[in-house]
């Protein structure tokens, strides 16, 4: 029986941490699993010199063994087999987000890891032909799994009582969300309507500043470190999510608040039209008129709003964890043969 040592380093509440422990869950209903644990951080250099060397000497009692990460983290010198997993090229494909030491891991370590991989999944078509074209590789080496849904999200949550009616940003701080766009746009919104804003993002000091100078704190409130029940909450009890990122592998927030039952407002570019189909309102992220417009056809339309409530919850039916380790099994199964 093949034996699958998973990556466990990748942890927490963000996009990949849920996916690595949805998926950890699941694999061992398959195999048996082993966790690879450490220390350091798996983007770290040590972490990766630590991961190779742990593996370097070791192919004999490994035969039968497949190192599978959930990340971008693959052992690259090591003796063992190994599959991982890329969900987006934000740091090679988006200048303003691009930092040096992540630039060149992706462009050593994940281009070898290419190389050498038995297979290497992602989560959504626009990221598999970024991959192809990025790292030239072979279409049939590279697997479109998805992402999934936790069971916490769904319409039957408890909807958060909040002061005024708001909409919901779920997302770190970084320039690649657009967050300072949310900002702006609830600033021209909220001239017209008396709702707030709810962030559950990390507050910067750069946001911070710019909330005070528009004298917005009494209305944008910024939320972290919250649990996946009380997210559920938020999620219901939101006007919409308003989600109108600049690039995303696959955009998590989006299918988890359809599931909630919450209309959602996303962006018409990279992989956000693939995975919210026509249950969401699609706008430019570059125009504030076009997100602002979107915010006042939710309010305003009743009847859209319904629409697009019962479109996202049969949109986020298509996406299950269960479905997303089966297409990973399937692949391990016929690589490993």
């Amino acid at each position: 029986m093949l034996t699958v040592i998973y990556d466990s380093r990748w942890t927490g509440s963000h996009g990949i941490g849920r996916f690595s422990a949805e998926i950890r869950n699941r694999l061992s209903n398959y195999y048996k699993v082993n966790d690879y644990t450490s220390h350091y951080s798996p983007v770290s250099i040590l972490g990766n010199i630590i991961l190779n060397k742990d593996f370097l000497y070791t192919s004999s009692i490994y035969s039968n063994h497949l190192f599978f990460s959930p990340s971008f983290t693959p052992p690259i010198f090591s003796k063992i087999s190994f599959a991982f997993t890329i969900h987006d090229l934000i740091h090679v494909k988006y200048p303003r987000s691009k930092n040096l030491s992540k630039f060149l891991y992706y462009n050593t370590v994940v281009r070898l890891g290419i190389k050498n991989a038995l297979h290497i999944f992602t989560v959504s078509e626009f990221s598999r032909r970024e991959i192809i074209e990025y790292f030239t590789v072979d279409s049939n080496k590279i697997t479109v799994i998805g992402n999934g849904i936790s069971t916490c999200f769904n319409e039957k949550a408890s909807k958060l009582i909040y002061k005024k009616p708001y909409f919901l940003y779920v997302g770190n701080s970084k320039p690649h969300k657009n967050i300072i766009g949310v900002l702006k746009a609830f600033k021209q919104f909220r001239s017209k309507y008396h709702f707030s804003l709810v962030c559950v993002a990390y507050l910067t000091p750069e946001l911070k500043k710019y909330i005070n100078i528009n004298n917005l704190g009494d209305d944008v409130n910024f939320i972290h470190g919250i649990s996946d029940q009380e997210l559920a909450s938020m999620y219901r009890g939101a006007v919409a999510l308003l989600f109108p990122s600049f690039y995303e592998g696959f955009g998590l927030p989006v299918v988890e608040a359809m599931a909630c039952g919450t209309p959602v407002i996303t962006s018409n570019i990279t992989s956000l039209p693939e995975i919210a189909g026509d249950a969401a309102l699609l706008v430019d992220p570059h125009s504030l008129d076009e997100i602002i417009s979107a915010m006042n056809r939710i309010v305003e339309d009743q009847s859209l709003r319904c629409q697009m409530i019962d479109k996202g919850l049969k949109q986020s039916r298509k996406f299950s964890w269960d479905i997303t380790v089966k297409k990973i099994v399937d692949v391990i199964d016929s690589i490993t043969i």
